[in-house]
């Protein structure tokens, strides 16, 4: 009955902050846009959906295995998701990803980031600096 009253609690805080959470999603998705142009140029693109929720961002980052990124990034604090939540325990790319016109290669260096209401600015700053790092050293490597 307590796990019952402490949903019930959580739905009713959320539905009334709805609107300050969608801003919220949206300023940091916008934010993010911005800094992803500061990346060198072809190593990272957004996936975009026809229809899409501003708490959850698709990226390809291009020639890296999505698990290589997850790692890199989370030496450093900061986590994300590897393809798309279609594909989450399964072997194969998820229709989702094709359906933004990615290849299987494409599809297998795909990461999904999503947001929370207590992420800031701030931990998008520490994904960019993730994801430049990890670019920049593994670049390197391929070399």
């Amino acid at each position: 009955m307590i796990g019952i009253a402490g949903f019930g609690a959580a739905a009713d805080y959320y539905i009334s902050h709805v609107g300050e959470h969608s801003r919220h999603f949206a300023d940091l998705r916008t934010y993010l846009e911005e800094r992803l142009k500061e990346l060198p140029e072809n190593s990272v693109r957004i996936n975009e959906p026809v229809s899409r929720v501003d708490y959850i961002v698709s990226l390809t980052v291009f020639g890296i295995r999505s698990e290589t990124v997850l790692h890199a990034l989370s030496a450093s604090g900061v986590y994300v998701s590897a393809g798309s939540a279609c594909s989450s325990n399964t072997h194969h790319a998820s229709a989702a990803l094709a359906s933004f016109g990615l290849s299987d290669a494409d599809a297998e260096c795909t990461v999904r980031v999503s947001f929370g209401i207590q992420n800031t600015k701030e931990d998008i700053d520490a994904l960019i600096a993730g994801l430049a790092d990890g670019i920049s050293h593994l670049a390197k490597k391929r070399r």
